[in-house]
Parts: structure tokens; C-alpha cells; sequence
């Protein structure tokens, strides 16, 4: 195996690397693969079998601590975005409201990522959701509510439903070449993480008109780009671009706390 060669190459870094290095070098397996190569790097070196337990204890040495904390932002982000999700699919309402209010949230939801309706109209439909839905909470907290109203924000949710799909475009209408469902769905869950946070007072004023100054810079583009029914390679990999940079600003806004 021509592993010696490969270690001097990188024997000006290991020899100025801190001890968590070499602890990392330490834990090394006696018998290495016969694939290592010259360019491998020391993330490459310290893989055994991927997915198990060992690999990540191999990993840890090589991650700062500032990683970590990064990794504890993002994951902050992501649970935050499933206890959203989950409010606002009614979790909690009795059983005949949480099926109304699930369907209402996933069919917005849909219908905004394939472009079925404008963004304009599917955020007063967001919005008019989360009113019902404080209505409903507060309902069913009460010692005893009254069940009427219960039926009324049902059908409340029926209207809303209906009022979607009269107004949403058949998805055959849409040109493939011009659709960006990934995008799409970013936006509106980033756009929906910052009415929560907002709401919540997790982010500060700054940090929500920066991110909504990116999410509209994103739009924008987005909209000039598809103004011929087409994206070229090279537009979508722009957009795409500005995405990362939106969800970026969004994860430091959120890591930020911790």
C-alpha cells in the first residue's frame, strides 16, 4: 500500500496540525484501503465503513467547535420548522378540525410550490389559516366550547378550500420548463419560519428585513428569468444560488440564539 507517500506529501500540515489531529491520526485503522490515493485528505482517511457509529467518532477530532455550533443552529431551524408545520396542521384541535386544518395547510402549501396560484394570493390564504386557526385554539381551550362555532370554523376551512381551487391553474397550464418547485418550497417554508419567528419575537426587525430583502431580490429574478416560459441551465443555477444565500442569512439569523 502506498500510504507513505501520501502522509509525507501532507507532513509540512500534520506537523503544524493541533492535537486533535493527531488524536485523529491515532485512530486510524492498521489495515487502510488499497484505493487511498495521493489527494486524499484526512476527512477520506479517517472513513471506515460509512453510516456507523465509528465513522462519526472519527469525524468528531477534525470538527471545531464552531461547526458544532453551526450544526446545533441548523437543526434549532429545522425543529422549529416541524413545530410549525405541526401547528399549523391543527395539532392538538380535536380530530374533525385537525383533518380540516391539515388539508387546508397542504393544499396552500401545494398549490404555492407548483405555482398554481400567485404568491400574493396564497399568503392572504397563509394568512387567513392562521387566523382561524387562533380562533380555534382559543376555542378549544374554553371549559366548554360551544360546538356550533366548532362547525363554523370547518366550514370556514371548506370555503377557503374552495376559494383555492376556483382560483388555482390546472398544472398541465404550467410549462415544465419554467417551473422551479425546490425554490418553490424553500421560499415558502423560510417565508413562513419568519412569520413565526416574527410573531415570537425570535428574530429581531434587522434580521427579518434583511432576509425579506434576499427572499424579494430572489423573487424578482425569478420572475424575469421566466418571463419567456423557459429556464436556461444557467438561470436555474442562479436562482438556486440566491437561494442558498436566502437560506444562509436564515440559519445564522436562527443559530444566532444559541
Amino acid at each position: 500500500m502506498k500510504i507513505l507517500p501520501s502522509l509525507s506529501r501532507r507532513r509540512a500540515k500534520l506537523l503544524s496540525s493541533t492535537t486533535a489531529i493527531a488524536l485523529l491520526i491515532s485512530l486510524l485503522p492498521v489495515s487502510m484501503p488499497q484505493v487511498l490515493r495521493a489527494d486524499s485528505n484526512l476527512m477520506s482517511l479517517s472513513t471506515t465503513h460509512h453510516g456507523t457509529l465509528n465513522d462519526l467518532i472519527r469525524r468528531l477530532p477534525i470538527q471545531s467547535h464552531l461547526h458544532d455550533r453551526e450544526l446545533a443552529g441548523l437543526g434549532a431551524a429545522q425543529e422549529l420548522a416541524v413545530l410549525h408545520e405541526r401547528q399549523m396542521c391543527g395539532e392538538g384541535l380535536p380530530t374533525t378540525l385537525a383533518v380540516s386544518f391539515s388539508g387546508n395547510y397542504a393544499a396552500i402549501l401545494s398549490a404555492l410550490v407548483d405555482e398554481r396560484i400567485s404568491r400574493p394570493f396564497g399568503r392572504g390564504l397563509l394568512d387567513a389559516h392562521r387566523r382561524l386557526l387562533a380562533d380555534a385554539t382559543r376555542w378549544a381551550t374554553l371549559a366548554n366550547p360551544n360546538a356550533a362555532y366548532g362547525e363554523n370554523l370547518v366550514e370556514s376551512l371548506l370555503e377557503q378550500r374552495a376559494l383555492l381551487e376556483q382560483r388555482a391553474i390546472p398544472l398541465l397550464a404550467i410549462p415544465i420548463t419554467a417551473r422551479t418547485p425546490i425554490i418553490n418550497g424553500h421560499r415558502v417554508w423560510i417565508e413562513e419560519l419568519l412569520v413565526w419567528g416574527g410573531q415570537c419575537c425570535y428574530i429581531n426587525r434587522g434580521e427579518l428585513s434583511r432576509i425579506a430583502l434576499l427572499s424579494q431580490r430572489l423573487e424578482r429574478f425569478e420572475g424575469y428569468y421566466k418571463r419567456d416560459g423557459f429556464l436556461s441551465e444557467r438561470e436555474r443555477s442562479l436562482l438556486h444560488g440566491r437561494l442558498i444565500e436566502l437560506q444562509r442569512e436564515t440559519i445564522d439569523a436562527f443559530a444566532s440564539r444559541y
